[in-house]
Order: structure tokens, then sequence, then C-alpha cells
């Protein structure tokens, strides 16, 4: 559900991932293909189609499931946003990487093709049965652990990370979600707070919104520092970029993303806010 219903900040989010491709691919490879994939000419279509990115299951397709039950077409068919996105990274990273093997590496064609397909599988991750664990590959655990299979595979693609690509990745990451863009930061600071009494992550904001105190610029900053940049046009993308809240919490967080955005739709219907509903 968070995926489909033509849900446009899911779409939205979804780019961020290109932060991964951004982190292993050189600039200027990664802007090639970023205009590449946006208007591509034959050869790069051909390009593409020789890698096969065009094919990959999604995020949207764990577990390699079928959508063709009553009432899948038209789930499918609302996700287009969401999908889009998703198969622009894929295209993106394939040719960036395609490209960097080429010029840089000095890989053979055929290498270059192995290469770009191996960096999108490491960047855009694979979501094919086989590199699914066995929990989500059911329908009842596709249906609850919806985001899972993304969170494992990202905290796997971050503990991978090596030298210079950590502020390549951390930059941008930061700069988006905040003190979000932590992975596990709200589940470790309750653990702590269960040991101690003392929450470091509430002690945190709290500590940066007294800093910035009435002074417009400093509330600029402690905003940017606890919730990314998007606070300062009023989004806050923290709890969508980062990994912060991917460890469950609460009964309700077992129930999975579908139930829970359900559930959270319905309390903003009843307040009559008719943004944040749509958001």
């Amino acid at each position: 559900l968070k995926l489909g219903l033509f849900n446009l900040s899911a779409g939205l989010v979804n780019l961020t991932q290109l932060v991964n491709t951004f982190t292993k691919i050189p600039i200027e490879h990664f802007s090639y293909g970023f205009y590449k994939a946006l208007i591509p000419d034959d050869k790069t279509r051909a390009i593409l189609k020789r890698i096969g990115v065009e094919f990959d299951l999604g995020l949207a397709d764990t577990g390699g499931y079928s959508m063709i039950h009553k009432g899948g077409k038209l789930f499918k068919a609302s996700m287009i946003i969401f999908r889009s996105a998703e198969h622009l990274n894929r295209r993106i990273t394939a040719i960036a990487a395609y490209r960097y093997a080429r010029k840089d590496l000095g890989m053979s064609e055929k290498k270059a093709r192995l290469y770009a397909r191996q960096m999108v599988d490491e960047t855009q991750f694979d979501y094919s049965v086989a590199d699914t664990a066995k929990i989500f590959r059911n329908p009842i655990g596709r249906f609850l652990g919806q985001f899972k299979p993304f969170a494992i595979k990202q905290i796997e693609f971050i503990t991978g990370l090596k030298g210079a690509e950590h502020i390549k990745f951390w930059i941008p990451i930061l700069l988006l979600a905040g003190l979000g863009g932590i992975p596990l930061a709200e589940g470790i600071a309750e653990f702590i707070e269960w040991l101690t009494g003392r929450n470091p992550l509430i002690e945190t904001k709290a500590y940066v919104m007294r800093w910035a105190g009435d002074d417009p610029i400093k509330k600029n900053v402690a905003e940017t520092v606890i919730y990314g940049i998007g606070s300062q046009l009023g989004v806050d993308m923290s709890r969508r970029v980062g990994l912060t809240d991917v460890i469950p919490r609460k009964a309700e967080d077992l129930l999975g993303p579908t139930i829970n955005t359900l559930l959270r739709a319905k309390k903003i219907a009843e307040k009559g806010d008719k943004t944040e509903l749509v958001r």
C-alpha cells in the first residue's frame, strides 16, 4: 500500500537510493548515467538491453510472486510512480557503471556489462526469490515485512563501505535524513533508555534545539540536523530515507507497513488533515 495508490512521495523517496550509486561511481560517470537514463539514445538502449536491467525484480516484487490474482493488476498499476523511480535508479546505475568500467577501469565490453550488472545488484539490490530471506517468500511474510528486505540489504551495503565511500555516502544521507539517517538509532536509543533511564537520541535533539534558541538561522541549522534538509521546505523525510526505526519497538510495528498505513490514514482522516492524508 505504501508503494501504491499512485503515491508520489514513495517514488521521490525511492530516488534517494541513488546515493548508493553515487557512493560507488565517480561523479562524472554518475552524472552521465543520469542524463542518458532520462534521454537515452539508441546506443544507450542497446547497452541497457544487453545488461538486462529492464527485467529486474524490484522492491514491489519482493519474493518474485505474481500479481495476477484478483485486484493484483490494479494494485500493480497503482505502483507506477514507485516502479518508474526504481527502474530509473537501475538504468542510471547500469549506464554509469558500464561507462566507468570501460573508460576508467579499461574493461572489455563483456566484462563492463558484467561489472554494471554486479553494481546494479550491489547498490539497487536483488529482490528475486533466490536472494530473498525465506521469511519474506510467502504472502504473509511479504505483507507484514514489505520493506524489511530493503532494510537488511541497505545495512549490508553500509557495512561494506570502505575509505572515501563513507564520506560520499554519509554526507548526502545525513543531509537528507538528519539524525534519522543513522541506522538503528531509535531502537538502540530506547534500549539505552531501558538500561539507564536516559534516551540519548531525544537528549541530542533537545540539546540542538536549546543551542538554536530563538535565532532563526540556528533554528534552520537545528531542524536540518534533526530532520534533514527537506525540513526547510516543511518536509520531514527522516523516517523514510533513513533506517533509524528499522527495529520493531511496539506491538503495532509487527503488523507491517500496510496495516500501519491504513490505521494512520484513518486517524488523519478523522482529524480532517487532507494534506497529510495525501502525503
